[in-house]
């Protein structure tokens, strides 16, 4: 926990963080502690009432209605987004720990100009056309509950866009370490979905950001130089502001300038999540497909050539080909990520400062050594083709025996039997398949 992470009841030591040439500058007013995260909510799936009209329209069809249909009586999708939207104010207003919830009712604004992405669960809400801001309240036996966050506060806001949340609270609720973040991820997770092991990492993020109103000691007006957001220890920002901004347009200023480059961090995340799964999928098959040549090589020829493993490593082998080429394109799309990633952050003033931090996360996943793992596909197809041509031999010579058997025992019964019948069928035999 960062030096500011202290209650308002001790002094505000605010000059620690601050540039040495910017010390003995300000008086703090007021200190206000920003927490964002994610969690996903599924749209059509299995989350979201799957035994509800609107959860059983298709994918394909959604998709279709939201960027091609603009007529909304024939827009199944529009519809399934609005029904979304109400059961989602519907869990909310049905939970105790919500206290007030802006605006009261869901509008179309909400959901005017959503985005879409699929997943495994279903169709997942990237963003809605809107923000709900709620006010929280965790009973001391709810903050147990979700996983003993008992220095979580009591009461904070909540602002949610369907994905990204932004929990914030007055310093001077808070103890010198406290889980707020942490709160407002269980409360989303208990509250608008049963899934807990949807994907969220980080969450929330590891930076905590300070909203401090502060007056200059010499009574000049802040100046641009003063508001600028600056890193404080390895990953806090601190913006300062005037007192004379209420804390509450202050952290829409805020939301509204990270927001859109948060869009694109967990864009990218959701992308290493998927190249981590796809390595998972083949590290799993390297591990059958050891196991089969393992199994091939107990054997002696004679019995391999009958197994069936070979079919069995052509299988695997084909599965891989299919998860390196989905591994391929998820690499692909990472990096497409990434750029808009950096753009995004070059456009925001206040997470400048900590680009590094969120590159770094943004980016980081797994690998994996292309060549050492396509050597071993070689190696493995390489000894199923052995086996099979061995096989194909013995089988070949298994079948011109049986044939030059027939053929002899044909012609010994043969009008004017001998090696001249015999000759005379080869070459019908011959002729009959083209061969002569």
């Amino acid at each position: 926990m960062s030096q500011l992470s202290r209650p308002m009841s001790s002094p505000f030591d605010l000059e620690l963080l601050l540039p040495e040439s910017r010390r003995h500058t300000y008086d703090v007013k007021l200190v206000h502690l920003l927490k964002i995260g994610h969690v996903r909510a599924i749209v059509a799936g299995k989350d979201f009432n799957s035994d509800s009209s609107h959860a059983s329209v298709g994918l394909s069809d959604i998709i279709q209605a939201i960027f091609t249909r603009p007529d909304e009586s024939k827009n199944p999708g529009r519809e399934t987004l609005r029904a979304f939207a109400k059961d989602l104010y519907t869990r909310f207003e049905k939970s105790p720990s919500v206290l007030e919830i802006k605006p009261p009712k869901p509008s179309d604004d909400l959901t005017s100009s959503c985005s879409l992405f699929s997943s495994k669960e279903g169709l997942a809400l990237r963003a809605l056309g809107g923000c709900i801001d709620l006010r929280i309240a965790l009973s001391q036996p709810l903050r147990r509950e979700y996983g003993g966050l008992i220095d979580a506060p009591e009461q904070f806001r909540l602002i949610f866009d369907g994905r990204l949340f932004l929990a914030w609270c007055d310093m001077a609720e808070l103890q010198l370490k406290n889980s707020l973040g942490q709160a407002a991820r269980e409360f989303l997770r208990a509250t608008i979905t049963t899934d807990k092991a949807t994907p969220g990492w980080p969450v929330p993020l590891r930076p905590d950001i300070y909203l401090v109103a502060v007056e200059r000691q010499d009574h000049q007006k802040l100046t641009a130089t003063d508001i600028m957001p600056f890193r404080a220890g390895k990953n806090d920002l601190v913006v300062l502001y005037p007192p004379t901004i209420s804390v509450r347009n202050m952290v829409e200023l805020v939301r509204s300038d990270l927001w859109r480059p948060l869009q694109c961090f967990y864009d990218a995340r959701s992308t290493c999540w998927l190249i981590d799964d796809r390595l998972d999928s083949i590290g799993e098959l390297n591990d059958e497909l050891n196991g089969y040549l393992a199994s091939l090589f107990e054997r002696s020829s004679f019995s391999a050539m009958f197994s069936g493993i070979p079919r069995h490593i052509r299988r695997v082998l084909s599965h891989i080909h299919l998860q390196l080429q989905v591994l391929s394109e998820g690499e692909i799309k990472l990096r497409e990520a990434m750029k808009m990633l950096t753009m995004t952050i070059d456009g925001s003033t206040v997470l400048k400062p900590a680009r590094d931090y969120l590159e770094d996360e943004a980016g980081s996943h797994d690998s994996i050594d292309k060549d050492t793992q396509l050597r071993l596909m070689d190696y493995a197809g390489s000894e199923a083709t052995n086996v099979s041509v061995l096989q194909a031999t013995v089988w070949a010579a298994i079948i011109g025996a049986v044939v030059g058997a027939l053929m002899t025992l044909l012609a010994s019964h043969w009008p004017g039997g001998g090696a001249s019948a015999s000759q005379g069928m080869i070459e019908r035999v011959a002729r009959y398949f083209g061969l002569s």
